[in-house]
This record gives C-alpha cells, structure tokens and sequence, in this order.
C-alpha cells in the first residue's frame, strides 16, 4: 500500500499532470491527446507522456479506436473505475463502507428501507449542494432543469 501511495503521489507532483487529471475528472469522459494537448497548450508528445503516467498508477484507463484514416488508431483516455485514495496514515472507508451496507442489508427489509432513505437523503444533498454552486434555488427548478445541470457537471 505504501508503495502504491508514492507512486501516485509521485505522479500528482507534477502540477500539469496534477491539472490534467482535475481536467478530465471534471468533464467525466473521455478526452484524446490532441484534446489535452490544445487544452493545456502543450505539445501532443507531452500531453502523450503525462497521460501515460497517470494510467501507469491506475488513475486512467485507455482505449483505442480506429479512425478511418491512415496511420496509427487514435488512443482515448478516460477515468478508470479503480478506486484511488490517498490518506495518512492509510484508513480503509471503502471497507467501512462494505461493512455497513453489508450490515444493514442482513437485517432485511428494515435495513434495505434504510441503505435506500439514506442514498437518498445523501443523494439530495450532493445535488442541492451542486446546484447551490450556481446560485439557484433548487425548491424553484423544475426537474428538467434539475437534470440538465447535473449533466453539465463542471
């Protein structure tokens, strides 16, 4: 575990690096190299480099795709499913988190009625808590508004 914190925090260090990880976290699909490239105003071999690196620790997954056109397939890079978490000293919140669910779920329908309130409950707290971000009245919005920034995620 030790190790696998360094390499990222290794990784991170890198402010670019570091910016392009926000960048495609925050658009939440998946960009080319040319793409972060121009973004960042950076050569497509750099753009290529630093994109390498942040999927060497996980952080990113990529694909490629054929384009039609001659020369080598076009590569996307998107964020990988993989959990990542850095915390000193190491805690485990995603095994806290499977206990609980695990937890509630063995008290049948009692727990499975409170996992869902509290997804919920929580849930509408992300949401109010983003839309509160742009200054809007979630109680005014009607649900297609509501939908239509969450989609528009930063």
């Amino acid at each position: 575990m030790v190790e696998q914190t360094l390499k990222i925090t290794g990784v991170l260090s890198d402010p670019t690096r570091f910016s392009i990880y926000q960048f495609i976290a925050r658009l939440h699909c998946e960009v080319t190299v040319q793409e972060i490239a121009e973004s960042f105003h950076i050569h497509p071999n750099v753009a290529r480099l630093h994109l390498t690196k942040l999927e060497d620790v996980n952080m990113l997954v990529s694909c490629t795709k054929k384009t039609g056109e001659s020369g080598r397939p076009s590569r996307s890079y998107q964020l990988s499913d993989e959990l990542v978490s850095l915390q000193f000293p190491y805690r485990d919140y995603q095994r806290l988190a499977e206990i609980a669910i695990n937890y509630l779920s063995s008290l049948g329908e009692a727990g499975e009625k409170a996992l869902v309130d509290t997804g919920h409950r929580f849930g509408f707290e992300v949401a109010r808590d983003f839309v509160l971000s742009f200054d809007e009245n979630i109680d005014l919005m009607n649900t297609t508004k509501k939908l239509i920034s969450l989609k528009t995620l930063p």
